[in-house]
């Protein structure tokens, strides 16, 4: 049947064959992990970095503290958007011309891509602001704002010795600070750097770092058009450092970055991420076809909903998800425009 491409199989199989885009920083830090139900919850992990003791021969074994220092939770965050397939794309479904019927399919292909991408920014930008150490988001139906606390330690977010946007700060000399400062912390080694345009201006200006970046070009790293296509701009005291453009646009119509302005995101590298950090993902309940039956489905979900008078078609494209930080002392995240 032409329209088959409305049924909730057929599009939840096409929503999670799109490809993230590169910017989407965010949802490949955050890997997903499935939980029943819409209740996330989480320990909160300060690992020991002691070292253990010989036991003496006959005597007691030494007790070593719990990781755990404490736990949170919360709903995860709920989103299903839509969008209105008119008549007239559903003429081109079911009309008997194969030109017609393809033209249909491009059409909803485009808009479901169109909508998924919009669910995958709204998840990547909570994962941006969950590494800044506070998630504040409002729901949209009652108004009211939803504020988790990842527990940051003070230290895990710094200001820089002095402002970046001058050539002379030792930059170096923050990373080398605050690489020390995970390290001590969590015991693990800081790996990747996220910054947004105007950061990463700055960065590259830098007398100390443009020196680097220069002998990165020469080995053949850190390339100009690998800096276009990926973002990334070099390889610097261990760390790979990206910078993002992306923005989104607010209810007010204005342009805001993912990652503010003097702003500076430092994580684990990807061996080491996934014990620290997570996207729990939790069920949802769905409309199955034409019938009031509902569909508890996990995971990225599209659907479609029928309705007349006139004779049109909701499409639908979600998510329901919370990016859950178990170790806040695994990252930081710097204030670069100095006291």
């Amino acid at each position: 049947m032409a329209d088959a491409i409305l049924t909730r199989r057929v599009m939840t199989q096409m929503v999670n064959d799109f490809i993230l885009r590169p910017a989407n920083f965010g949802l490949k830090i955050f890997q997903p992990l499935p939980i029943d139900g819409i209740k996330a919850s989480w320990d909160v992990m300060a690992p020991n970095r002691t070292t253990g003791k010989a036991r003496a021969v006959d005597g007691p074994s030494h007790e070593v503290p719990l990781i755990k220092i404490g736990d949170d939770s919360a709903e995860v965050f709920l989103v299903d958007l839509k969008k209105t397939v008119n008549e007239q794309i559903l003429s081109w479904l079911r009309a008997p011309g194969q030109a017609d019927n393809d033209d249909g399919r491009r059409r909803m292909r485009q808009e479901l891509q169109d909508l998924t991408a919009e669910v995958s920014r709204t998840y990547d930008r909570w994962c941006l602001l969950a590494l800044t150490g506070t998630l504040t988001t409002t729901v949209a139906q009652d108004g009211i704002a939803k504020s988790i606390n990842y527990q940051y330690p003070a230290a895990n977010l710094p200001t820089s010795g002095a402002d970046w946007q001058t050539a002379s700060t030792d930059i170096i000399g923050d990373l080398d600070d605050w690489k020390r400062v995970v390290a001590q912390g969590s015991g693990r080694i800081i790996r990747r750097g996220y910054m947004n345009g105007t950061t990463a201006k700055a960065f590259i200006k830098n007398t100390a770092i443009k020196a680097l970046l220069t002998d990165d070009i020469s080995a053949g790293r850190g390339t100009k058009q690998e800096a276009l296509e990926t973002g990334f701009i070099g390889h610097i005291q261990g760390i790979d450092f990206f910078r993002t453009d992306d923005q989104y646009i607010d209810t007010t119509g204005a342009a805001i970055s993912v990652i503010a302005d003097d702003r500076l995101i430092l994580t684990a590298g990807d061996d080491e991420i996934r014990g620290v950090c997570a996207l729990q993902v939790g069920t949802q309940l769905i409309r199955e076809g034409n019938a009031d039956a509902a569909r508890r489905v996990r995971g990225r979900f599209a659907y479609s909903e029928p309705k007349t008078d006139p004779v049109r078609n909701l499409m639908h494209s979600g998510w329901n998800a919370l990016p859950v930080i178990t170790v806040p002392s695994a990252f930081i995240y710097a204030d670069t425009s100095g006291p």
